[in-house]
């Protein structure tokens, strides 16, 4: 089996104690460099009991009391996409700290090669949830909450602040690999929504977001300035990881897998 592309850029390839391509994955996306295993463990079983508290079920729970369902609004998708990342990765996190089982199947599931090019169930769906839940974020509190000046209590700010804030959180914290290459992903997951919101609209029923009638000028320009903000969001959140590196070496003294790895 040949070694995975995306590789933790503060592990050195020569590490005997990581040989095996899957440990060496494993340890990519469940491990952090500043806290002990245990400790990120717990940060990230927190993060994922949170959400799917104060995010995932609290919002769903009043899904037959809606006039718009509760699965075509942005912000549940964000909170869906969010909850799946921290689940597995939590699920990574505790196989390397349990020390055992580390090819097994329900682990081999999430390694690279079950998907396409290299790139993992957990990297993928970090890379979708950490833009993504930005972009609801920015969207949220300068376009949604001043146009339909709604009340925003702790449900509210648990999915357009909270989870962001989290998954940033996560992110300076880990190992996790963040490349151009997830763009496609990206980009991919607002323009379904988008697809979805379109279907539901023209098919007689009242849009998510006033802001967003898909039928007037402004929706066009806050679509397309959306999906540039995802662009610029995917690149900047790449260029962070090259800082995130060095910021390790420079305090952790690691040796560190040159940066062409991560492109």
């Amino acid at each position: 089996m040949g070694e995975p592309l995306i590789q933790c850029s503060i592990f050195s390839r020569e590490d005997p104690q990581i040989e095996d391509s899957y440990l060496r994955m494993l340890k990519t996306l469940g491990s952090s460099e500043i806290l002990s295993q245990s400790q990120f463990l717990i940060f990230r079983l927190l993060s994922f009991f949170y959400l799917l508290g104060f995010g995932l079920c609290s919002n769903f729970d009043t899904f037959f009391l809606r006039k718009i369902p509760a699965t075509l609004f942005l912000t549940n998708w964000g909170i869906i996409i969010t909850v799946l990342y921290f689940g597995l990765s939590s699920f990574t996190s505790l196989v390397l700290w349990r020390g055992k089982d580390t090819t097994g199947r329900l682990t081999q599931i999430l390694m690279p090669n079950a998907t396409i090019n290299n790139q993992s169930i957990v990297d993928i769906s970090h890379a979708v949830s950490l833009v993504n839940e930005a972009l609801i974020t920015i969207l949220f509190w300068s376009v949604i909450f001043p146009a339909e000046q709604m009340f925003c209590g702790i449900i509210c700010v648990s999915v357009h602040t909270v989870s962001t804030a989290l998954l940033l959180l996560d992110f300076a914290l880990s190992c996790m690999p963040f490349t151009m290459r997830h763009l496609p992903w990206t980009l991919g997951f607002p323009t379904t929504w988008l697809l979805v919101q379109v279907l539901w609209v023209f098919s007689g029923h009242s849009p998510c977001y006033e802001v967003l009638s898909l039928k007037d000028l402004g929706s066009l320009y806050l679509i397309m300035g959306a999906m540039l903000l995802v662009c610029i969001l995917h690149f900047v959140f790449s260029r962070l990881v090259s800082w995130r590196n060095l910021w390790v070496r420079k305090f952790k003294a690691k040796e560190l897998i040159p940066e062409d790895q991560f492109h």
